[in-house]
């Protein structure tokens, strides 16, 4: 695979995410992507920002003319599967108590591709239950570092002893 068909796979990918999620968080954007009265230039005109290249818009040009935008989640996981499957990536999903900064997600994936020798995945999930540390999960394998698995730790100690 050529290094352009591999940059416009990833480039698609992050424009089917960035639409998928408009989509989710807004339900009006795919009422007014299914409009039937709304021309499809106007349509894209609203999105062009969202999308980084023509791939993207002749896809997304397809879900507009059937109708289906509200399904943009469904197609951005299905084409995501195929992309990573493709690409060799490993899924990487990282839990962490507190967001990231966008330049710590951005080092945080520069270190786990270059521990795994290949491109990734990295799927970041807030989870405050973990109060600090970072639980790393891959290949199914976990590497769990946070502060709420050393108490449980501790706890299954303190309650053998």
């Amino acid at each position: 695979m050529t290094e352009h068909t591999t940059d416009t796979l990833e480039s698609t990918e992050r424009d089917l995410e960035r639409l998928s999620e408009i989509v989710e968080a807004e339900p009006q954007v795919a009422l007014f992507l299914d409009h039937p009265l709304i021309a499809l230039d106007e349509k894209e005109r609203v999105l062009e920002g969202a999308i980084e290249n023509d791939l993207t818009r002749r896809l997304l040009r397809a879900l507009i003319a059937l109708r289906k935008s509200r399904r943009m989640r469904d197609v951005y996981d299905t084409f995501a599967d195929i992309v990573r499957r493709e690409l060799e990536m490993a899924e990487v999903e990282v839990r962490v108590p507190r967001p990231l900064a966008p330049e710590l997600r951005a080092l945080l994936h520069q270190a786990l591709a270059a521990w795994l020798k290949r491109k990734i995945h990295l799927a970041v999930v807030v989870d405050e239950s973990l109060i600090g540390g970072v639980r790393v999960q891959v290949d199914g394998k976990v590497i769990d570092n946070t502060l709420k698995s050393r108490l449980d730790t501790i706890k299954e100690l303190l309650l053998k002893a």
